[in-house]
């Protein structure tokens, strides 16, 4: 839910997700809980990052992701940690010794339990780029055995697209994905791709959409986030298009993506993890989310809270510049993540 949101009846039970500003329960015998993550169970996130070396290279080497950043200023904790863990895999994968087209995959602490996986493109899209989405889809379904449906109805979409001011020149973020997780079993997935009101897709020699200031294609940018939303996190194969930095030498799947998706999705499609040459590393959980040495349970949360913890006690006194503006979300997301917006004035 939103803000100012009004709720009335008798006995019912209402759970608020996201920010509560506002939010009031009328009736008798109404129950209320609120549930700041935005997302009612677990959740992940990943990035993607495209344009020049420089404006890369600091968002990685920087103490806070700029989703994180946002989160925190909006006071949702669990969506910072989540994004915050997504950048901490994303600085692994480019610290890790680069294995050209035939590297591991790493994985997700979540992926689908089903064979038949639903997408909708939120209104702000529209379906100028249906082609491209499409296509994507229709690339990951050829190498894994899914089957993804285009549906109308966004309540019934597994995955949702969309544009957001994810400010990429500045930021370095062109893509990002977060899911929402019942245990290991994802439940839900939300893709924001940057805006081509903020940042121009221009035209190639090869027709190929290309976001301005980078080498990053719009197929390209959905296809890296739909492995995301997938169960796969970012690799350190360059030639992979789970590699997190788009750029002209991965424009597409190679073996490594192969690999990793047959070997996440083998038992529903009936494919062999051994058909390629590439191999996949299952992490735990807690790898998965760049938390360190494998841990399991009460452990794993203890972890998470810490890292948590330290997050929110280095942004305790974040101050965005005057230049910096934070827009609101798109009506479309607010059940699942916030989207930067911090564009210079």
């Amino acid at each position: 839910m939103g803000r100012n949101d009004v709720f009335s009846g008798t006995n019912t039970n209402v759970t608020v997700y996201g920010n509560s500003t506002g939010d009031t329960v009328s009736g008798s015998g109404n129950k209320e809980s609120f549930d700041p993550s935005g997302y009612g169970g677990s959740s992940g996130g990943s990035y993607g990052f495209a344009g020049p070396q420089s404006v890369v290279q600091a968002a990685l080497g920087s103490n806070i992701g700029s989703i994180a950043q946002y989160d925190l200023s909006q006071g949702n904790q669990t969506g910072a940690a989540a994004a915050e863990a997504g950048l901490q895999n994303a600085q692994t994968a480019a610290s890790a010794l680069a294995s050209s087209g035939a590297g591991a995959s790493v994985l997700e602490a979540a992926q689908w339990d089903s064979p038949l996986i639903t997408w909708n493109l939120a209104s702000n899209m529209g379906s100028q780029y249906n082609s491209e989405v499409a296509q994507a889809f229709a690339t990951w379904a050829a190498a894994s055995g899914i089957t993804f449906e285009e549906v109308s109805n966004s309540a019934q979409a597994d995955i949702q697209l969309g544009f957001g001011d994810l400010d990429t020149a500045t930021s370095g973020v062109v893509g990002y994905t977060s899911y929402q997780a019942n245990g290991a079993q994802m439940t839900s997935a939300n893709i924001e791709l940057e805006d081509p009101n903020q940042d121009a897709l221009v035209s190639g020699a090869n027709g190929q959409l290309t976001y301005s200031g980078t080498a990053a294609t719009l197929e390209q940018v959905i296809q890296h986030e739909i492995g995301h939303a997938l169960g796969l996190a970012d690799d350190s194969d360059p030639n992979s298009i789970m590699y997190y930095e788009l750029t002209a030498n991965n424009p597409t799947l190679d073996s490594t993506d192969i690999a990793g998706i047959q070997a996440l999705y083998a038992a529903m499609s009936g494919s062999s993890a051994g058909t390629s040459t590439g191999t996949s590393a299952l992490t735990s959980s807690t790898q998965a989310w760049g938390l360190g040495s494998a841990q399991t349970g009460s452990t794993e949360t203890s972890e998470v809270d810490r890292q948590l913890s330290l997050l929110i006690s280095s942004m305790a006194s974040f101050n965005p510049p005057s230049s910096a503006s934070f827009t609101p979300s798109q009506a479309w997301q607010i059940d699942h993540h916030a989207v930067l917006a911090a564009s210079a004035a």
